[in-house]
């Protein structure tokens, strides 16, 4: 037995397990504070509006952590300059779905919060964030729990900062959407930067591309069905409550 072996994981995971457990209790204190601002009529409203987002994206955009680390373990090479390319091609798609969505009819079932700035500004954010889906596989694929575990707790603290600073001076859904769109940023920004030595400019070709998009297809297909099934799921959930 390589007892090295089980030291470094106990110490890259045990940071994980410390960064989840921060999470939570951010998330409950989180809660507490946006419910009182903003009441429960209009943080069911956010709920849904964010909600809307996140079925759209994931749909779209799903698990692609889980098909990078699978193409990561079968191909053997560094994909992630070229995972990161599809990353803002999906986003983009996403994000212009749910601009539509968001001036359709179907907007009363979610909220039917108007678009305007605030939105397109979240909107955007989201399309960095998708950013983070290659970054967890690369870190994941090659043991970095300890950087994977940085990433989720500056980005999960940054946005508690920013929403209760932003509700010191005025508690709206837009202050509450304005923290999540800064969790997305520095969620995506973030990890791309702890990953950058993985950037490799020179691994973008068209061969490379098609050969991504080969294995992407496979996999994707697979993975899609059940993911987005779960999310309709918990849309159905959230309008019971709401």
């Amino acid at each position: 037995m390589n007892l090295n072996y089980f030291k470094t994981v106990y110490l890259e995971t045990k940071e994980l397990a410390f960064s989840q457990v921060l999470i939570v209790f951010l998330l409950f204190v989180q809660i507490s504070v946006v419910t009182r601002g903003l009441g429960t009529s209009n943080y069911g409203r956010a709920a849904l509006v964010l909600a809307l987002i996140a079925l759209i994206f994931r749909t779209f955009h799903s698990r692609n952590s889980d098909v990078t680390l699978l193409m990561l373990k079968k191909q053997g090479k560094n994909i992630y300059t070229v995972s990161l390319l599809f990353d803002i091609f999906i986003g983009i798609i996403s994000m212009f779905f749910c601009i539509i969505l968001f001036q359709s009819s179907f907007n009363t079932l979610f909220g039917d919060y108007q678009f305007n700035l605030i939105l397109l500004i979240l909107l955007s954010s989201r399309v960095i964030q998708t950013f983070s889906e290659s970054s967890k596989a690369v870190l994941t694929f090659h043991g970095k729990f300890k950087k994977f575990a940085f990433v989720d707790s500056v980005s999960n603290i940054s946005r508690f900062l920013a929403i209760v600073i932003l509700f010191y001076f005025e508690q709206s859904i837009e202050n509450y959407l304005l923290g999540q769109a800064l969790f997305s940023v520095t969620y995506g920004l973030l990890g791309v930067f702890v990953c950058r030595k993985y950037l490799e400019i020179s691994d973008i070709s068209i061969k490379n591309i098609k050969e991504y998009f080969q294995v992407f297809k496979l996999h994707k297909i697979l993975m899609r069905k059940n993911s987005t099934l779960r999310l309709f799921i918990k849309m159905f959930i959230i309008q019971l409550v709401v």
